[in-house]
């Protein structure tokens, strides 16, 4: 967990729930996998989560501008530049979701059934590194 002063505390509250944001677009992002490799795929399903998974994805990022807007009065520039670096990898985790699962839905892409295991079991384990 980060160390803020309690000047800083509402940066600290923009940073966070940026961070929540990209959980919450990259547990969609997880399930929409998951109803892609169902037995019997739903489509009104998958587009539901795959607009879900936008509506995250703005978010974040409208929180990602917010967080750098708030940082640039505050912090050393050193420290700074790393927070909002941070922040910016971290959004680019809800971009990639938002763009492979729309990609996926749009192309209707198919996925050989010999990878959904695997890739199931690698969304899982990406999930709890983001925990």
């Amino acid at each position: 967990m980060l160390i803020f002063s309690k000047k800083n505390t509402k940066i600290s509250e923009c940073f966070y729930e940026h961070l929540e944001s990209v959980a919450e677009c990259y547990e969609n992002f997880e399930k929409f996998f998951e109803q892609l490799f169902s037995e019997k795929p739903d489509a009104d399903r998958l587009k539901s989560i795959e607009v879900a998974i936008c509506n995250c994805e703005d978010e974040a990022d409208r929180q990602l501008r917010r967080t750098v807007d708030m940082m640039k009065e505050s912090f050393l520039p050193l420290t700074r530049s790393n927070m909002i670096a941070i922040a910016q990898v971290t959004d680019e985790i809800a971009n990639k979701c938002e763009s492979v699962a729309r990609q996926i839905y749009l192309e209707k892409i198919a996925i050989p059934a010999c990878l959904n295991q695997d890739i199931l079991d690698i969304l899982k384990i990406t999930k709890g590194q983001l925990a």
